[in-house]
């Protein structure tokens, strides 16, 4: 049972980990999401990350531990991801002139803490909305991919412990 609640948890953080990749790269070509696609895939982010601390509380592993176990390809991805989201959250800042995009009165602004900072674009709406999403999927993709190695993590070393029967000894002894 504790297996499957593994498998399922890290599929699901794959699957948000897949997502947040895909609008992030489509935020390069002028895509933004809307108020409840943020909603949703921030708050996903927490279906992931919960039970993965639940399945590591009460043990004392250190993270280095970790990095014996997991396939080199999962810790190179950590670690790019990591980076990469270190850097694009200061470049989207910087794009975003710390503000966001917002239509009203039938206008666009470029807005800051609910304060009009200047008048822009529609064209240039749509870019500041789509810096927002690019720096939203940015932290999307550390929290699933972290997860989701977090959850490998578990998932092997409940298939490792003294007295678990794997699936493959299982199907032996049926047959």
């Amino acid at each position: 049972m504790r297996l499957i609640f593994i498998r399922v948890f890290s599929f699901l953080a794959l699957v948000g980990f897949i997502a947040s990749l895909f609008i992030h790269i489509a935020s390069f070509f002028c895509f933004s999401t809307s108020d409840e696609s943020i909603l949703i895939l921030s708050v996903g982010i927490f279906v992931v990350i919960l039970p993965m601390q639940w399945l590591k509380s009460g043990k004392r592993q250190r993270w280095w531990k970790m990095l014996d176990i997991l396939p080199n390809w999962l810790v190179s991805m950590c670690g790019f991801v990591a980076i990469y989201a270190f850097f694009n959250f200061f470049i989207m800042m910087v794009l975003m002139e710390s503000g966001y995009g917002e239509f009203r009165d039938g206008n666009y602004y470029l807005m800051s803490h609910n304060k009009i900072i200047r008048e822009i674009t529609e064209q240039k709406f749509h870019w500041f909305n789509a810096y927002r999403t690019r720096l939203f999927s940015g932290h999307w993709m550390i929290f699933y991919i972290f997860a989701f190695a977090g959850l490998w993590f578990a998932n092997h070393t409940a298939q490792h412990q003294p007295g678990t029967v794997t699936e493959d000894e299982r199907r032996e002894n049926v047959m």
